[in-house]
């Protein structure tokens, strides 16, 4: 009621008071660490600027702000949740323009402070994830160079180094200007060693007068929570959910007309897997990829209207229920 007074500026002295009184109290009730039930969460967002801000979830408070170096921010993540939940450390990777170097930065996530910095000999803006690892859940990344086949770790200490699996480990590059997609493997080599050899694998080449418009790969950790598909006889069907999969749409002329064409590949072998062609449609095309189903949108210039179009993938053979 308070609140709605203050809202129509009818409130006395006194009660605008008790209102401020009341969310001074509350700060203190709620303090910004691990909550068991999700209701209390910390926000962490870095501008364009390099400005870091953590916000407390319930009112939007400024917990601390931190002023970076001014670069450009290639991607920020959590580094490690320590298993007793007392804290967390964020990754930062960031380069200056026409820089040769990255520089990782790791930084407590409940108090701003600057645990380590370290400088990358890498200008590549290509980051990819590396699945979490031990009780800390430690996810590093692969700092990618394409031009030179080589992949940087990046890692905070050697000892997260030892950590890592490499083996088995694919990655894919969509070269727009090339209007091609490439497959790669890391080759580990030795495994103390933070600089790893990247193999060129296959290439999937679009036809002459084709570009590229459009192109998406499922989230490589998400969490599937139902594998299959129960038909009304009984059987099932089980969702194709390879996050080693790609969609890419190509936009190019047919006797005049415009077509779209949309394409999945298996990022590991280069297979292509499905494609399908749209008549009188032109990009750009904006994708969707999640679990085994795509969602993409295109424009339809016979029908001067947005189309949008659904994929949904399951394995070759439904399961029968003898």
């Amino acid at each position: 009621f308070l609140n709605l007074k203050l809202a129509l500026k009818v409130a006395s002295p006194d009660e605008v008071q008790k209102v401020k009184a009341f969310y001074e109290a509350k700060k203190k009730i709620e303090p910004a660490h691990f909550e068991p039930n999700g209701f209390r969460k910390q926000i962490v967002a870095l501008t364009s600027v390099g400005k870091l801000f953590a916000l407390h979830s319930s009112d939007g408070r400024i917990l601390w702000t931190k002023s970076l170096e001014g670069a450009a921010f290639l991607d920020m993540w959590v580094y490690k949740q320590h298993p007793s939940h007392k804290g967390i450390e964020i990754a930062i990777l960031s380069r200056k323009e026409g820089s040769s170097k990255s520089k990782f930065t790791v930084m407590d996530g409940w108090s701003g402070s600057i645990l380590g910095r370290k400088e990358i000999p890498c200008g590549s803006s290509f980051v990819m994830k590396l699945r979490p690892v031990g009780s800390a859940s430690i996810q590093a990344a692969l700092l990618i160079d394409y031009e030179a086949l080589k992949a940087h770790v990046v890692v905070e200490s050697d000892s997260d180094l030892e950590m890592l699996d490499l083996q088995s480990t694919f990655t894919y590059q969509v070269d727009e200007a090339d209007n091609a997609a490439f497959g790669y493997m890391i080759s580990p080599g030795n495994t103390k060693s933070q600089v790893l050899s990247v193999i060129n694998l296959w290439s999937f080449k679009l036809p002459e007068g084709a570009k590229i418009v459009g192109s998406a790969s499922p989230n490589f950790f998400q969490k599937i929570y139902s594998r299959t598909r129960v038909l009304g006889d009984r059987s099932a069907l089980y969702k194709y959910t390879n996050p080693n999969t790609l969609f890419l749409a190509s936009e190019s002329a047919d006797e005049g007309r415009l077509k779209v064409m949309a394409y999945l590949l298996d990022t590991v072998t280069g297979k292509l897997l499905y494609s399908i062609k749209h008549e009188d449609a032109q990009g750009p095309v904006h994708v969707v990829f999640h679990e085994h189903w795509v969602v993409y949108k295109y424009w339809n210039s016979r029908g001067n209207r947005d189309e949008m179009s659904v994929m949904e993938l399951y394995e070759d053979e439904p399961q029968k229920n003898s």
